[in-house]
């Protein structure tokens, strides 16, 4: 009952011009929150509809591109899947959506019947995984050590969002369709 309330609203914020940083991650949000509704009533089209107007560059778009593979897959586009996938393992491994992708490209190989490429993928995969646990132990151990926080500079505590370093970007497809041409 609750999401049926929230549908119109979630519709109204995933049209229309949205030209300043906050208004675009509210518009990327319904249009993820959309697409999550719609993918979980298995409608797979209208999910891909909504995945496809996030942003390519932005803080959702790692989840978009990932569920816009799920969605290639589970149409039996395997190898578009897999194009999704590869494109979305060139992006920061340590983001929880590109990770998982470096275990879904090897069995998205398998189902193209690569199963040496896959062999590969998987290995490829563990050593990821090894070097971001070395990365969070280096982390800790440094956390750990005496002053660190006093080797903070103030500059070093600002940050600036996703969208203050990005202009207005296209959707997945239109990025596409604009490096094919």
């Amino acid at each position: 009952e609750e999401v049926e309330f929230a549908l119109p609203l979630l519709i109204s914020l995933s049209t229309g011009e949205h030209s300043d940083l906050e208004s675009r991650s509210v518009k990327d949000m319904a249009n993820l929150s959309l697409g999550h509704y719609h993918l979980k009533r298995d409608e797979l089209d209208e999910a891909k509809a909504y995945f496809n107007q996030i942003g390519y560059i932005g803080p959702h778009s790692n989840e978009a591109l990932y569920y816009l593979a799920w969605i290639e897959l589970k149409q039996k586009e395997t190898k578009t899947a897999f194009a999704f996938w590869v494109d979305l393992s060139k992006r920061n491994p340590a983001d929880f959506y590109v990770g998982k992708s470096y275990l879904i490209r090897p069995y998205t190989l398998e189902q193209l019947n690569s199963s040496h490429l896959a062999l590969s993928g998987y290995l490829r995969a563990s050593e990821l995984y090894d070097n971001l646990i070395n990365d969070v132990d280096n982390t800790i151990e440094v956390i750990n050590s005496e002053g660190w926080i006093t080797k903070l500079h103030p500059g070093s505590l600002k940050t600036i969002s996703m969208y203050e370093r990005i202009s207005p970007q296209p959707g997945w497809v239109d990025t596409q369709r604009n490096e094919a041409n």
